[in-house]
């Protein structure tokens, strides 16, 4: 295959010393090429070379793609350079000059938390399973199933708490690999599933663009989110979830802090469809709108997945200030408001006619936290399992 010339490189680059500049490493999404993510080296040493015409010292500039979607159509780009780079005008040029459809900065987002008749010990206290009918849906028999998937995008999941442990997915060839046994979590250190991810038992994790098989929570936000679509029930410990039965996939992309990347999230969004999820959960937000999140869900429609996202807590109304991803206009996706016991929108819930499409309970909820332990927390990030919960139960028969 021959080098393709780009011959407006020079032009383009003079925009590179005005607007914010980065230095060092960060990255880039963008649509897949042709090319199969790989750019000539005539292209980058163009690049590079203007840098230097224009007063920069560069001259190596490198892109690396560190991820290549598989049934999402994206692209992630590792930029590095020595000398400042303004990424805005990296991704106009590439767009002008290669064949890349879309080009932009990833971007951080973060959790939509405002604070952090089974036999279930504190069943009594989860006033919000009383409040959605929960027991009514139970008593008519839908409990739930193991045979429905929802993967839990987040922070992780405690996969050690005892009150969720029986309700994880478990990856089926992998745990069937040479030497994988219950005794040893059936981690035996090779990918056998092919995906990429060694020991991806429960999920998988993509935290800052590094890939792991531990989605172990270290926030406590998607653990309890997790616990609210399906808590073990009927086990006479703790608290049940919507489902009393169900597989949890866990996909990590929040850190400790509960903030996490769009290019991760993607990811994750990847992995779940990889996994044929039935419901994609998304307790997160508040990003600008995003072409490649826009692709990562339209994969999802594609595959027939339902995708239901937190509405956001900053108490406005997204149909005239959008919150991204549950403004995204897709037909899958369910955007959630979060109520109190009263039935009455919590003031920090946004709200919308078009935008957000129910309310569920999200102020003083009870339920899982890290350790072992159990705890309350309110924002749209605790009424929207609710929602993935009920979609669950409805998914049963």
């Amino acid at each position: 295959m021959g080098t393709p010339v780009y011959p407006c490189v020079a032009v383009l680059f003079g925009l590179m010393l005005a607007g914010q500049a980065l230095a060092g490493q960060f990255r880039i999404l963008t649509s897949q090429t042709k090319s199969g993510g790989a750019f000539s080296s005539d292209f980058l040493s163009a690049l590079s070379g203007d840098f230097s015409k224009n007063g920069s010292s560069t001259t190596d500039l490198a892109l690396n793609r560190t991820y290549a979607g598989a049934a999402v159509p994206v692209d992630v780009y590792s930029v590095s350079s020595s000398s400042n780079v303004n990424a805005s005008s990296l991704c106009a040029a590439l767009t002008s000059t290669s064949s890349v459809g879309y080009c932009e900065v990833d971007v951080q987002v973060s959790t939509d938390v405002g604070a952090a008749e089974p036999d279930d010990k504190y069943l009594e206290q989860q006033w919000d399973m009383i409040k959605v009918n929960a027991p009514l849906a139970w008593q008519n028999g839908f409990t739930g199933t193991a045979g429905v998937r929802v993967c839990v995008i987040d922070t992780g999941v405690d996969y050690t708490h005892p009150d969720i442990q029986a309700n994880l997915w478990v990856n089926p060839t992998e745990a069937a690999g040479a030497s994988a046994t219950a005794a040893n979590g059936y981690k035996n250190g090779i990918d056998d599933d092919g995906d990429g991810i060694i020991d991806d038992i429960y999920g998988a994790s993509f935290v800052s663009g590094a890939v792991s098989g531990d989605p172990m929570d270290q926030n406590g936000h998607g653990t309890f989110v997790a616990g609210v679509v399906g808590a073990v029930g009927n086990n006479a410990i703790g608290v049940t979830g919507m489902n009393q039965v169900i597989s949890i996939i866990a996909c990590q992309f929040m850190d400790a802090t509960g903030n996490g990347w769009v290019s991760d999230a993607i990811q994750c969004i990847d992995y779940c469809i990889s996994k044929d999820a039935h419901i994609l959960q998304n307790s997160w937000g508040g990003v600008d709108y995003s072409d490649a999140l826009q692709a990562a869900i339209d994969s999802a429609e594609a595959h027939g997945a339902l995708f239901v996202a937190s509405a956001g807590n900053e108490g406005v109304d997204t149909d005239t200030v959008a919150h991204y991803p549950s403004t995204m206009n897709n037909s899958i996706i369910l955007s959630v408001g979060a109520t109190n016991q009263n039935d009455e929108l919590w003031p920090r819930s946004n709200y919308g006619k078009t935008t957000v499409h129910v309310a569920a309970p999200g102020v003083s909820v009870l339920n899982l936290g890290l350790a072992g332990l159990y705890v309350k927390m309110t924002g749209t990030s605790m009424a929207t399992p609710h929602v993935s919960g009920a979609a669950a139960l409805l998914l049963q028969k």
